[in-house]
Order: C-alpha cells, then structure tokens, then sequence
C-alpha cells in the first residue's frame, strides 16, 4: 500500500465530500484500519477519473445506494450532494426516478432516508 495513493484517496475525499468526508473517514477507521486503507485507496482511483464530474459522480451514487438499499451510505452521500449544489428537491428527485427500476417499496425507503436528513 503505497503513502502516495492514501493520500490521493483523501484528497479526493476531502475535495468531493468535505466536511462529510473527514467523518466518513473517521467511520471507516473505526470499523477496521485495513478496511479504511483500501476504501480510501479504492476512491481516489475511481474519484479522480476526470470523464464524469463530480456532480455528474454524486447522481451516480445516489442511485446505486438506492438501488442497493444501502440508506445509511445514502445519508453520507445525500449530504454530499448537497455540498456539490444540489438541492433537496433535486436529491428528492433521484429517488422519484428511480421507481420504474427499483419499485415503490425501495424509492419510499429512499424519501424516508432523505426526508430525516435533508429537513
């Protein structure tokens, strides 16, 4: 594990997330120091891609996370959506279009995973 590529996946974190990335970090090294190292390194390889931005990125996200159910991850990246500019409507959006793909029971998960954060 190299220093170099740490240090890039906090970059990353820090410009993508910042203050939500620090306590994700935090989070991640609470649960296991090995598990936060190649997290850390895992998303400054695929963050820094430069062929989406990061707005473009953060719908990416949010999608898979409701896609996948994953509402505590949704959180963390619902409040990172807001730190790129989107707004909660827009963030309330994304669970509204993901409907036809995902069906009614996982989109209402998603609102009440936003609804606690985003008001």
């Amino acid at each position: 594990m190299s220093e170099e590529r740490i240090q890039r996946g906090l970059d990353v974190i820090q410009g993508y997330m910042g203050q939500n990335g620090e306590h994700a970090v935090k989070q991640m090294q609470e649960l296991n120091g090995d598990f936060a190292t190649l997290i850390i390194e895992l998303f400054g390889d695929f963050y820094s891609r430069e062929i989406l931005d990061n707005k473009q990125k953060v719908l990416v996200t949010l999608s898979s996370l409701i896609a996948l159910g994953a509402w505590d991850q949704l959180t963390l990246h619902a409040l990172n959506a807001k730190h790129q500019g989107y707004t909660a409507t827009q963030i309330y959006e994304v669970a509204i279009q993901s409907i036809p793909y995902v069906g009614i029971p996982q989109a209402t998960n998603a609102l009440k995973t936003l609804k606690n954060i985003l008001e």
